[in-house]
């Protein structure tokens, strides 16, 4: 069950213009819009009309996660003890209680805030199920909002049976943007397309009000088969064959699994096609990413969707899931991926349950004579470190209850937990254990992490370029950690990188293409206009957009035959920022592309929208503010920075932007400890530093300046600014 999350939004990146990120709910995923756009012909007929001929998969869909996925609060769906409980959490009172009306019993909340103030509210839906339960409430203006206390659904001997907070430790005033009134516990622009059938949002933007309106309230059948009404209709006129369903996407049949020549790892037969609908059908749901299209069933999940490729944010070094990214961006790193293994392999697509408990489902495909051994797992047989996911797919715990997997499938290796820093599944367990008993006790095994030393060894100024074009030029290397190392070509662009980068537009995979188009975006705009206008002309759309983002950044130097080349991709573009109008990602992306457009008046509007969807969202105070800049109006800006560092003290880029803003209305004195606050924050960069040390050379403190230098330049080796300045300030 995915948490209430802010969802990504496709950015335009604009250098030296915006200061642009990502803003996390706990950084635990994001959730992103899908608006169901199906044929005319084709409606939603309910899942009971499904049953009437598939009782089994029926039944086992009333059993799974996507069936509780949300439900009217009711005796049968809710969890929760509402018995009178009362409980404190951030200096709230909370009061859980029932009401009766003829016979039906209704599911209350009273909230007492820290002011003193209590306002009552009725529980109109569940929200999940299993490990946690949360509970949603209806206003009037259409919004669905979700409570931040939530039942732990678990027995009672694991901890469960209780309320908790989902964000213990924090200050929950109405002022946090994560107060369930607020934007960020919205259900109907960050939860409703993963958890219902069938869901037109309509949101109204005048006066940010919703009709949201589902086929199902759950995810039922249609959700991943298609309206179904041509089905049905084709049926009772006994019209069906194999080829005409009267869904738009066809039935793929599984790939068949063998063991061949007495190999210890099946393998599917030579002819077999690797299936791609499984994960194109899933993957739109269980994954990290942002909408670039309305759905259609008939199309692919790269053509819709922006799958976030691997950053140091989201996960470990070494492609561990760090935040929550729900499963396909871990897939996408496996050998099983590769291989043609999917979803349906491993689960009951139905149930959602896996197919066999216990190892017997990894033997599926792995000889147990040579797997399930002693000298294989160096465990007890039958024991909790013999168990294959304990060390294959070690898990994680999100929403302080929610254990999930990692779906990569490797090999836990020594050298990557002390060269990389990440986890290591075996010390998870063998707590009282060090780095020096992994490396004596771990069997060496660097062919599925070598991707992972040669990145970070590129990202610290090594050259290993060449290791990078060899990595990408063999067959069978997972998708996502070949896009991983092409993107992080971007950072320090050159020649080479360019000539590597450009060697993969021409990549079978969308993602790969997509991660080389992106790997340019520090190249000059006459190097990469040949290759990004080649790619405007890819098949699947977020290639599509990826290369239109590239000149998008230079838009007006481009001539008007180049202009009118991607006059189309830009109106798809143009429409596909429609999607998340209820977001202020969604309006911070439509105010970038406004800029290009120079339509200020645009940007202007879409600033002020992204406020007052949530008016303490730092990104959108920090980008109005520095449009106030560059358009002459640096004193409207100074409330509006003023107001992110109240909001969060530490930020990195409101530092700096409220410093850069000091520093032009002549205050520098003032402005360099915000420009020190910029540096020392994990997610500052070489050009906060570089001005920092120039800040305090101007002001005289020439050995700081110094310093400052020679510590960035161990983070930031290559970087060209650090290194000429490191010069300067030696003489």
């Amino acid at each position: 069950m995915p948490y209430l999350a802010p969802k990504l939004s496709l950015q335009v990146f604009f250098a030296g213009a915006l200061v642009l990120f990502l803003t996390a709910c706990q950084q635990e995923g994001r959730e992103s819009q899908v608006e169901m756009s199906l044929p005319a012909k084709a409606e939603f007929v309910g899942s009971e009309n499904c049953a009437n001929c598939h009782q089994q998969p029926y039944q086992e869909w009333q059993k799974s996660h996507h069936f509780q996925a949300m439900r009217e609060a009711s005796e049968d769906s809710v969890l929760a003890n509402f018995a009178d409980q009362k409980i404190t959490a951030h200096q709230l009172s909370y009061q859980f209680y029932t009401q009766q009306a003829e016979n039906i019993t209704s599911y209350w909340v009273a909230i007492t805030e820290n002011n003193g103030e209590i306002t009552r509210h009725e529980i109109s839906y569940t929200f999940g199920y299993h490990p946690l339960q949360q509970y949603l409430v209806e206003f009037d203006n259409g919004h669905i909002q979700a409570l931040n206390m939530a039942w732990d659904a678990r027995p009672m001997q694991e901890g469960g049976q209780r309320w908790f907070h989902l964000r213990p430790g924090e200050d929950m005033s109405k002022e946090n943007i994560f107060h369930w009134e607020r934007h960020y516990q919205n259900w109907n622009s960050r939860c409703a397309d993963c958890h219902s059938t069938g869901l037109e949002k309509n949101y109204n933007i005048a006066d940010h009000t919703y009709d949201t309106q589902w086929a199902e309230i759950n995810i039922a059948c249609e959700a991943c088969h298609g309206a179904g009404s041509e089905h049905v209709r084709l049926v009772k006129e006994d019209s069906y064959q194999i080829d005409n369903t009267g869904f738009v996407t066809p039935k793929q049949t599984s790939l068949d699994w063998h063991f061949r020549d007495n190999a210890n790892i099946a393998s599917s037969s030579p002819n077999d096609q690797t299936q791609s609908n499984e994960i194109d059908m899933c993957g739109a749901c269980h994954s990290f990413r942002s909408t670039l299209a309305q759905h259609d069933s008939a199309q692919s999940y790269n053509d819709l969707q922006r799958l976030e490729i691997m950053d140091d944010n989201t996960y470990f070094a070494d492609g561990q899931i760090k935040q929550e990214t729900f499963v396909l961006g871990s897939f996408l790193q496996s050998k099983m991926h590769d291989s043609g293994v999917t979803c349906s392999n491993c689960h009951n697509p139905h149930s959602g349950a896996v197919l066999i408990e216990g190892n017997g489902l990894c033997l599926q495909c792995h000889s147990p004579t040579a797997y399930e051994t002693v000298d294989h797992h160096q465990h007890v047989l039958a024991s909790t470190g013999a168990q294959c996911v304990n060390c294959h797919m070690p898990d994680r715990i999100y929403m302080q209850v929610d254990a999930r997997r990692d779906h990569r499938f490797v090999v836990p290796n020594a050298e990557v937990t002390s060269v990389l820093g990440s986890p290591n599944p075996c010390l998870a367990c063998h707590q009282d254990k060090d780095e020096n008993w992994l490396h004596e006790n771990i069997k060496p095994s660097l062919s599925t992490h070598q991707w992972a030393l040669t990145r970070h060894a590129y990202q610290n100024g090594e050259d290993v370029l060449a290791d990078i074009q060899d990595y990408l030029k063999t067959d069978n290397k997972p998708v996502m950690r070949s896009a991983a190392l092409l993107a992080t070509l971007a950072d320090t662009p050159t020649q080479a990188s360019f000539d590597i980068a450009k060697l993969q537009l021409s990549n079978s995979e969308p993602l790969i293409r997509r991660a080389a188009l992106a790997s340019m975006a520090n190249m000059p705009v006459t190097v990469l206009l040949p290759m990004a206008l080649k790619s405007m002309e890819d098949p699947v759309r977020s290639v599509r957009f990826e290369a239109l983002t590239l000149l998008l950044q230079n838009y007006q130097q481009l001539s008007d035959q180049h202009k009118k080349q991607i006059a189309g991709v830009l109106d798809e573009y143009r429409e596909s920022l429609d999607i998340n109008v209820d977001s202020p990602e969604g309006q911070l992306a439509i105010a970038n592309f406004a800029i290009t457009q120079l339509d200020f008046e645009s940007v202007e509007q879409a600033y002020q929208r992204a406020i007052a969807i949530e008016p303490n969202h730092l990104p959108a105070l920090i980008n109005f503010a520095d449009f106030y800049r560059a358009t002459n109006r640096d004193d409207l800006g100074r409330d509006l920075l003023e107001q992110a560092i109240k909001i969060e003290a530490n930020s990195s880029s409101a530092n700096f932007a409220y410093a850069m803003l000091l520093i032009r209305q002549q205050q520098k004195d003032i402005a360099i400890p915000h420009l020190k606050i910029s540096t020392e924050q994990a997610d500052s960069s070489a050009y906060y530093h570089y001005v920092y040390s120039v800040g305090l050379n101007d002001i005289g403190q020439v050995e700081q300046a110094r310093s400052v230098v020679e510590q960035a330049l161990l983070r930031w080796p290559s970087d060209a600014g650090l290194q000429r300045l490191s010069g300067q300030l030696s003489r």
